[in-house]
């Protein structure tokens, strides 16, 4: 199968850089070489593509899958005993409006800016310091 792109992964250069340098283009064009075309290596680049070629040949499959156009679409009436569900607006805005309220209330304790500016820090700084 003759592909146009590829994934390569991380994990395969971490391999391939603990060979020596000299087998390491082979190496490399060995990988491409399979993804690209499926053509065989020879040698130690034919270990390292072995390595390999389950995750290529797994891409491969998820390529030729994706091709086909993806699940057929289905049926979105309800069949046999089922029913339709159908939804009150009434309970989902009183549930919504009593979640903001309560949300509103916490903000307003939190950022109550009388008690901010009343605070005295100077107190609470030397208590921190050990200077009481």
């Amino acid at each position: 199968m003759k592909r146009d792109s590829m994934v390569f992964y991380r994990s395969f250069k971490a391999a391939i850089d603990l060979l020596p340098e000299d087998e390491r283009l082979a190496c490399y064009e060995a990988i491409f070489n399979y993804a690209f075309d499926g053509v065989e290596a020879e040698g130690i680049a034919a270990a390292v593509v072995e390595l390999v070629r389950p995750v290529i040949d797994r891409n491969n499959a998820r390529y030729l899958n994706g091709c086909k156009g993806g699940r057929p679409k289905t049926n979105t009436e309800p069949t046999g005993n089922q029913t339709k569900p159908t939804r009150n607006p009434y309970v989902d805005a009183s549930v919504d409006a009593s979640v903001d309220e309560k949300k509103k209330r916490a903000r307003a304790k939190t950022f109550d800016y009388e008690d901010q500016r009343s605070y005295n820090y100077t107190e609470l700084e030397k208590k921190l310091m050990g200077r009481t």
